[in-house]
């Protein structure tokens, strides 16, 4: 039977990050199912998702954490939840000026009704002629059953009421 875990890593940038977590994954036979990493600031940060037979899990996790460095590199390893996801994904795009407070803002309302953020990017631009910042955001987020879509546009609308949103139609639907 194999289990699911979850890696996270942090660390000083430089070339050959995910070659070697991706060794000492091999190396005890697991599998790469998922990952999203990312350079931010010259930092690496990320995380993945391997499976692998139940009896070399400790094994392997014990092989990822080796790989921390104190002060340059972190990895850390947790078994992953298993829970089903009940309810929907909901993807969405928020565009606005940008301001202080506007993550905060947004994630304290979709707590307010129980919806998970599974991801989130955001950048900041120049606004065209001169109009100052320009903050976007994309979303995915789990929805509760019993949350409607229009019930996650509208604390959305209230927390940010300066920003455009615009719900994402899944191309898989």
């Amino acid at each position: 039977m194999s289990v699911g875990l979850v890696l996270t890593l942090n660390g000083k940038d430089r070339p050959g990050m995910v070659s070697v977590l991706s060794e000492v994954v091999s190396k005890h036979s697991a599998t790469w199912v998922e990952s999203r990493f990312i350079n931010l600031g010259g930092r690496f940060a990320g995380g993945a998702h391997v499976d692998v037979d139940e009896s070399k899990a400790e094994a392997l996790a014990a092989d990822l954490k080796a790989l921390s460095q104190p002060e340059t590199f972190l990895v850390l390893v947790d078994l992953m939840d298993e829970t089903a996801d009940e309810g929907s994904t909901l993807l969405l795009e928020l565009m606005g000026p940008d301001r202080v407070g506007i993550i905060h803002d947004m994630s304290k309302a979709l707590a307010g009704i129980s919806v998970s953020i599974d991801e989130l990017v955001s950048e900041t631009v120049e606004a065209s002629m001169g109009g100052g910042e320009t903050f976007f955001v994309q979303l995915s987020l789990s929805v509760p059953e019993d949350v409607e879509e229009e019930d996650v546009v509208s604390v959305l609308e209230t927390a940010l009421p300066e920003f455009m949103i615009d719900v994402i139609e899944d191309e898989e639907e």
